[in-house]
């Protein structure tokens, strides 16, 4: 919210639906270029209608003017050229006007939106409130506004009827001021001789607005604003509302006086209204008593008593009910977080938002909707400090500060202990993942080493192999079978030898087998064949069992082989396969033989 308005409780409560309006719903007016939607409320120039743009469906608000107040043909042809006038003000407090345009409905004004609500309405609330008016400061915030809006309309064309009215807050918090052009109708009017609020005497007379009546008219604003009604004979000083400085009565005896006593500009009025309301507040004046005959308001600003200033010089009482005075701006001594005056702006950057009462603070700050670094602006004596920097709201700040700490804390130890889950899952994951592929390896491996050919699925074969080493020392017998042998392949190849396995064989079977050469022992042959199992035991599973016989000569390689005896088969090319794959100790000698059961 900007930080030169208050907004007035955010408007209050909803209104109920205005009655129907001359236009019904869903009507198309200005050739189309406009559609009604509905009668928001009535004006004091106009009924305003809501309605959208058929360009590009933008809101738009329609005034259409009162066909009464048009009955002369002048006074329609200078409003109609005040507003097509208006149309070149361009300024933040000014509602903008788009388009004029007559209709078979009659001559309407249509604006830029207006999302918010009169002062007017505003007043009203806060009088059902109890309340009599703005607080100071928020007083003179809104006149600030108005005062922008006097200085843009004073080049182009015045307002000429400045009242409650005319002037409205956005649920933003911005001061727009309406109805310029079309607030010539109202000028009319009191030439007519009928009481307009806000009109000045010199505008009616000379039925041409001005930048002086629109001074004239701000001034009774601000008088209203104060003190909650509008400004008659009997009224209230301002500056018996509570807080507000006898130099606002100074102030608005200025502007509602002579044309040339008052300020001439907007940003005149605009700096004269801040400081009066900046000063203190004095003595406030005890009450006159009750004369049976007062001066008039012309009077007493026409002619002040000698040595007296230009104040307002009226009293309440008589027969006039004063307005309900002001609350006290003082907290509730007992509980002073309990108050629910509305006094206090919190400033969150460069906006401002509020009024609250210290009652909603102090709620706010517990949801920590309202943080430290933000500011506390009274209102009322515009002054400014950080949330934690009051006295009075430091516990709550630190309970809240420590609220969130908790709640941040917690929310960590939360989000680490599911971390921590998802990193225990993970490594479960991994562990199992591992178990499974070593499982599986190991399933194969045995499957591939304990299972041959298809007759052999399923079969289990013992890793372990026993291993017999024969090792011949019988002299005599080895001569015997080495001339056998020798004879035989003679006579069988005529002089020449047999296989290279047999005649290496037959070699080893000489002379130097029992001269002490080295052998392999059983423990040596025994862990070697168990330690190269595999190669023999899928010979056996796939081919089956049998007597295997063999040679190791001294590089420990295989010389020969034999299964059951014979050299042939397809157990002995397995195992004669796997055999001379196998590296066996070396010795100083020719030959160790062994037997293996398989």
């Amino acid at each position: 919210m900007p930080q030169d308005v208050e907004t007035a409780a955010s408007a209050g409560a909803t209104q109920s639906p205005p009655p129907a309006g001359k236009i019904p719903p869903g009507t198309a007016v200005a050739g189309g270029r406009y559609t009604v939607a509905e009668l928001v409320r009535r004006g004091p120039v106009a009924e305003i209608y809501r309605g959208t743009a058929a360009t590009d469906g933008a809101p738009v608000s329609l005034h259409l003017i009162y066909a009464e107040l048009l009955a002369d043909a002048r006074i329609a042809q200078a409003v109609e050229k005040a507003c097509n006038a208006a149309r070149a003000i361009a300024h933040k407090n000014v509602l903008a006007t788009i388009d004029v345009v007559r209709d078979s409905a009659g001559l309407m004004v249509v604006t830029e939106f207006i999302d918010g609500s009169p002062l007017s309405e505003l007043l009203a609330r806060k009088r059902e409130l109890g309340s009599a008016g703005f607080a100071p400061r928020g007083a003179g915030n809104i006149l600030g506004g108005v005062c922008n809006a006097i200085g843009a309309g004073s080049a182009v064309v015045p307002h000429g009827a400045l009242g409650s009215d005319s002037v409205y807050v956005s649920s933003a918090g911005r001061v727009k001021v309406a109805d310029f052009g079309a607030a010539f109708t109202l000028v009319a009017v009191a030439r007519g001789g009928h009481a307009v609020a806000g009109v000045a005497p010199e505008v009616v007379k000379a039925l041409r607005p001005t930048v002086a009546g629109d001074v004239y008219g701000a001034g009774r604003l601000l008088y209203e604003l104060l003190v909650g009604s509008p400004l008659v004979k009997g009224g209230r000083r301002p500056s018996e509302i509570d807080g507000v400085p006898a130099a606002v009565d100074q102030l608005v005896a200025r502007c509602v006086g002579p044309a040339d006593k008052r300020p001439q500009t907007g940003d005149e009025l605009k700096q004269l209204v801040s400081q009066a309301l900046s000063r203190p507040s004095g003595q406030q004046a005890a009450a006159a008593p009750v004369k049976s005959a007062r001066p008039s308001l012309a009077q007493a600003i026409a002619k002040p008593a000698a040595g007296s200033d230009t104040s307002i010089a009226i009293r309440s009482g008589g027969g006039d009910a004063p307005a309900a005075p002001r609350p006290s701006g003082a907290m509730n001594a007992a509980d002073p977080l309990s108050n629910t005056e509305e006094r206090w702006l919190i400033s969150k950057g460069k906006l401002d938002y509020g009024p609250f009462s210290m009652a909603a603070i102090a709620e706010k700050i517990r949801s920590s909707e309202i943080m430290p670094g933000d500011v506390l602006v009274d209102k009322d004596t515009g002054a400014r400090a950080a949330i934690e920097d009051n006295p009075l709201l430091v516990p709550l700040v630190e309970a809240a500060k420590q609220s969130r700490d908790d709640q941040r804390r917690a929310q960590a130890e939360v989000h680490h202990a599911n971390s921590e889950k998802r990193k225990g899952a993970a490594l479960y994951g991994f562990i199992a993942a591992a178990v499974l592929v070593i499982g599986l390896g190991g399933f194969f491996l045995y499957k591939k080493l304990s299972s041959g050919g298809e007759g052999n699925k399923g079969k289990v074969v013992k890793v372990k192999l026993g291993v017999a080493v024969s090792q011949d020392y019988d002299k005599d017998k080895i001569k015997r079978k080495h001339r056998r042998r020798r004879h035989r392949s003679h006579h069988r190849s005529g002089g020449g030898s047999g296989s290279a396995d047999e005649s290496t064989s037959m070699d080893f079977a000489d002379e130097n087998d029992t001269s002490g050469g080295e052998r392999l022992s059983d423990f040596q042959i025994n862990n070697t064949i168990q330690n190269n199992a595999s190669r023999l035991i899928r010979c056996k599973a796939k081919y089956g069992s049998g007597l295997v016989r063999f040679s190791v000569g001294g590089n420990g390689r295989i010389q020969w082989v034999k299964v059951d005896g014979k050299r042939s088969g397809g157990l002995y090319h397995c195992v004669n396969r796997a055999m001379r794959r196998i590296q066996f100790p070396t010795f100083d000698g020719k030959r160790t033989r062994g037997t293996l059961p398989l």
